[in-house]
């Protein structure tokens, strides 16, 4: 029977959350590989509340997993908690472009683009910032965490040979 280990409940570019035993010291861990017993890099330490949960600014990136440890009162440690892979916001501004140019997206509607081309774990919005629409998705399958339009009447800018999904 060892220190049970925390859960992530919500890892974003700057915010991961989470819950585990009352008080306990929660130490946030960064990778790139989403291996769970590689923890490459200590990001931030932060102290449980009396009902167990747990949230703490951070600066993180796409492509960046995160994982924790709990230590209790009485310095028990946990193993590493699952992976949790960094979800990040993408925002159209590319105007007319294709699907993979990193430079159509913005980390925030109507933000300056060069934020990187969505992945797995991002959230994709087209929304009435991103001005004058027509996307082209090449060949191929593409995967989202969560797609989002609003504000563009009932057009659809997308057009193309590929897909796009929701993560699976």
């Amino acid at each position: 029977d060892g220190k049970a280990v925390p859960v992530i409940t919500s890892a974003t570019a700057t915010d991961v959350s989470g819950t585990s035993g009352m008080f306990d010291e929660i130490e946030i861990f960064k990778n790139n590989d989403g291996d769970c017993n590689n923890a490459k890099t200590f990001v931030v330490s932060v102290s449980a509340t009396a009902a167990g949960t747990w949230s703490v600014p951070v600066s993180l990136s796409q492509g960046e997993y995160v994982l924790a440890t709990a230590t209790d009162g009485s310095t028990n440690t946990s193993e590493f908690s699952s992976c949790s892979p960094v979800v990040v916001d993408r925002y159209w501004v590319g105007g007319n472009a294709m699907w993979n140019d990193p430079g159509s997206w913005s980390a925030t509607s109507g933000g300056a683009g060069g934020a990187g081309v969505p992945d797995i774990n991002s959230n994709v919005f087209i929304d009435n910032n991103s001005g004058t629409v027509t996307i082209t998705i090449p060949a191929g399958t593409y995967y989202t965490k969560g797609f989002t339009m609003s504000g563009l009447g009932a057009k659809s800018p997308i057009i193309g040979q590929g897909g796009l999904l929701p993560r699976p």
